[in-house]
């Protein structure tokens, strides 16, 4: 499971090397299906991450917990390795596949309509283009690689105990990085908690557009970089 804090917004674009596998459409809908069956058997699991009165942080990172494994799970049996790779190498088969069929294009939307009413009580989410998603992205980066921002990264960052683990360094920087994404996600139409999930959703259609995840990787590059933690 990615366990990098910058999942909240770009977990998707990170740039890892992936082993494409040879599928057809028939075997793509056949994972999406199971996919979308095994998820809703985890139905009660994502209606405690709705009724839970966790901060943003907490249930997002839950809601991700839950949906990953089912994921990795079931592309395994496929050929595709069981971790990030192997889940962004069936994700842009999966997008691939999605601008010719409508009968896969109705699954991945009943994915999406299934988890985020059942995990945050949204009944609907807005699309963006290509285009949008970009410039949405680039904003995020630009203000994330800012002297500005980076100065509070080292606020947060530099007084930390040693003893901490990795794992807590980055809770903390999580901290600092998400009033920052939800600020410029407001001004592109995202604004609130609702919004931000939204965003999620619609950023995830363009997971693996080269230029998403150069401006992603950068940024994430600096910002570890600057607060002192490896990847």
């Amino acid at each position: 499971m990615n366990k990098n804090p910058l999942n909240l917004v770009l977990y998707f674009c990170l740039t890892r090397d992936k082993l494409m596998v040879e599928i057809s459409l028939e075997q793509v809908i056949e994972i999406q299906s199971h996919i979308n069956l095994e998820l809703k058997r985890q139905e009660s699991t994502f209606k405690d991450i709705a009724a839970s009165d966790a901060s943003l942080i907490c249930k997002w990172q839950k809601f991700i917990a839950t949906l990953l494994p089912v994921q990795l799970q079931m592309i395994q049996a496929f050929g595709y390795s069981g971790d990030q790779s192997g889940l962004s190498a069936y994700n842009e088969n999966l997008m691939k596949f999605s601008s010719t069929s409508e009968q896969l294009r109705r699954l991945n939307e009943d994915k999406w309509c299934f988890l985020l009413k059942s995990a945050f009580g949204l009944t609907e989410y807005r699309q963006i283009p290509l285009q949008e998603a970009r410039k949405l992205i680039e904003d995020i980066a630009e203000a994330m690689i800012s002297e500005e921002f980076l100065k509070k990264v080292d606020q947060v960052m530099e007084p930390l105990d040693d003893n901490l683990s990795t794992s807590e360094k980055r809770q903390e920087l999580l901290e600092v990085l998400l009033p920052l994404h939800m600020l410029i996600l407001s001004t592109h139409g995202f604004a609130g908690e609702s919004g931000y999930i939204q965003a999620q959703r619609a950023l995830m259609d363009y997971y693996d557009d080269p230029f998403i995840k150069d401006k992603a990787s950068h940024a994430q590059k600096v910002v570890f970089n600057r607060a002192k933690l490896i990847d």
